[in-house]
């Protein structure tokens, strides 16, 4: 067959040749019937708690036992005893159950819902319960394996030609731009003033209007003064020269000169804590420095 030509469509009823294969579904699903109503006979016992916990054991021993190297095998479950022991029976039928699904697909070109609902269909009826067939609602005939069913509308939809996403990253492009223009075109007074303070972005270029940029950098320079209160010279006044370190006080200040020494070095450094420049001429001085360079990566894209 050439590689032009369409596959094989998959089966969605049972062939005569694969009877004997519907049979073996229909004889597990009784055993599985059977060794569950021997499961839930034991008091106690339930599908979830028993049946399916030993399902899970079973996997981990098949993990083992197909990958020794990364898994290793928790119990013997040869040991295992009641309801453990015939909840391991009811679980190994289930799998069987399921091998033989996964069969009818992989070998026999059924369709994979199909099969699905089949098998639990005749599962279901095996154990006495009522099967939901609305599924197989949304499963049709013949659907030619370039076309799917979608699941929302129960239309079929064509694989066969990739999706055409041509310019579609433009348009996500273009209504991220408009979204952030609608919602944020105007900047607030706090942004600015950010960016102000931002030693790259402090000329404000995109400001558009004179009046504005004036506008906020008055507005940095009263709440700096606000918070930032310039601070006057303050007068410490010391001990009068008239008193003088008596003899009791001779360890720690040796002589008159030296105690004059200390005076002035405390006036001095007060004095330099005390003085410092007027707020707005420090907030000048920064404006008036040359913007930062804003260093970019090179795009890649």
């Amino acid at each position: 067959m050439s590689s032009k030509e369409k596959k094989q469509k998959r089966k969605v009823a049972w062939s005569e040749e694969d009877e004997v294969l519907r049979q073996a579904l229909i004889d597990n699903a009784e055993a599985y019937a059977k060794a569950q109503e021997k499961v839930l006979s034991i008091p106690g016992t339930s599908v979830i708690e028993d049946i399916q916990y030993a399902m899970s054991l079973l996997y981990e021993q098949y993990k083992a036992e197909e990958w020794p190297d990364m898994f290793k095998a928790k119990y013997d479950l040869s040991r295992a005893e009641s309801p453990t022991k015939e909840a391991l029976v009811a679980a190994r039928f289930l799998e069987e159950h399921s091998n033989i699904a996964a069969v009818l697909y992989q070998q026999h070109n059924y369709d994979y819902d199909w099969i699905l609902n089949e098998s639990s269909r005749i599962l279901s009826n095996a154990i006495g319960e009522e099967y939901d067939d609305d599924f197989m609602k949304g499963i049709k005939k013949n659907v030619e394996d370039e076309e799917i069913i979608s699941n929302i509308t129960n239309k079929r939809i064509s694989i066969k030609d990739p999706l055409n996403t041509e310019g579609v990253l433009e348009n996500v492009k273009e209504n991220i731009y408009s979204s952030l223009i609608f919602y944020w075109d105007k900047p607030n007074d706090a942004g600015l003033i950010a960016f102000l303070l931002d030693s790259c972005y402090k000329e404000l270029d995109f400001v558009e209007l004179k009046d504005d940029k004036n506008r906020i950098i008055q507005k940095l320079h009263d709440e700096f003064s606000n918070n930032f209160p310039d601070k006057s010279p303050q007068v410490i006044e010391f001990p009068n020269d008239s008193i003088t370190p008596t003899q009791d006080t001779k360890s720690s200040l040796r002589s008159h000169k030296e105690y004059h020494q200390r005076r002035q070095m405390k006036i001095k450094k007060v004095g330099r804590l005390n003085s410092g420049n007027n707020n707005s001429d420090e907030i000048d001085n920064y404006l008036n420095m040359p913007a930062a360079q804003l260093h970019l990566k090179k795009k890649i894209y």
